[in-house]
């Protein structure tokens, strides 16, 4: 049974078809209410998203995807309008299902490494004894294992940026939210990775090379919505309906726990 009705798909095709600009609010309120429900059981039952609370995530990302394809995809993948709000239920539950079949895969080849790094403490961060290799090394593949992941562009930097704050300010992982908020909730993405870059020449373990550097202008360089860029999107606007700090919180937890599944000492 749909969670939507004619009526509300019909808004939805008249706001990606005929308005000017574009608007994309129905396909959001549709998507959201119909597979919220689904991409939760789906984390619940598969033991591999089991408990490691991806909902959100995938959520999202199946969003940006039928922003970015359903004109081209659905509603006009022929030359005529596919007025067919069953079979629109079934496209979508289908994007759904593949990006969370995405998750799953990547969550099951990260558990085959091995997993055995404690997690990185404040004083790691801030420790600047040249006596400590161990922490260093630490540190340097932690930052690595970061930049080559596989998730967005607002999570890297999140983690990147608490770094600098901790070493710059002698401060906390908690103290550190209210940090991110006020230095950077007004500020694009791209402004965030210049003050990133700029803090970490200071920083020896937070070396970006040229090929990092690459990686991140050209994850910035992609739409985030039709016609804006992540770079140009200002960091706020990624929080979630919880407060800032509650998903800064669950971003760095989430890059950390990354960062324990692939990296060996």
């Amino acid at each position: 049974m749909r969670r939507f009705t004619d009526e509300e798909f019909a808004a939805m095709v008249r706001e990606l078809t005929v308005s000017d600009p574009p608007s994309f609010h129905t396909l959001i309120s549709i998507a959201t209410k119909t597979l919220t429900p689904s991409i939760n059981k789906w984390c619940r039952t598969d033991k591999r998203l089991s408990g490691r609370q991806y909902e959100g995530d995938i959520l999202q990302e199946t969003l940006i995807r039928l922003i970015k394809t359903c004109v081209t995809h659905f509603l006009y993948r022929t030359d005529e309008l596919n007025n067919d709000p069953d079979g629109f239920q079934n496209w979508m539950f289908e994007v759904a299902m593949n990006i969370k079949r995405d998750f799953a895969n990547r969550e099951s080849r990260r558990d085959n490494c091995e997993v055995n790094i404690d997690d990185i403490e404040e004083k790691s961060f801030s420790d600047k004894s040249d006596e400590d290799d161990s922490v260093a090394d630490r540190l340097e593949k932690a930052f690595n294992v970061i930049l080559d992941s596989d998730v967005k562009i607002y999570k890297i930097l999140t983690w990147l940026a608490q770094c600098v704050c901790i070493v710059q300010y002698g401060i906390t992982k908690k103290q550190s939210n209210d940090t991110l908020i006020d230095s950077f909730a007004e500020k694009t993405l791209c402004d965030m990775r210049d003050d990133v870059y700029r803090f970490a020449e200071d920083v020896p373990w937070m070396n970006f090379s040229p090929e990092h550097k690459r990686k991140i202008d050209a994850a910035l360089a992609e739409e985030h919505e039709p016609g804006k860029t992540y770079g140009e999107t200002k960091y706020k606007e990624f929080f979630m309906k919880k407060e800032g700090k509650a998903t800064i919180s669950d971003w760095v937890n989430r890059m950390n726990g990354i960062i324990r599944r692939n990296t060996a000492i």
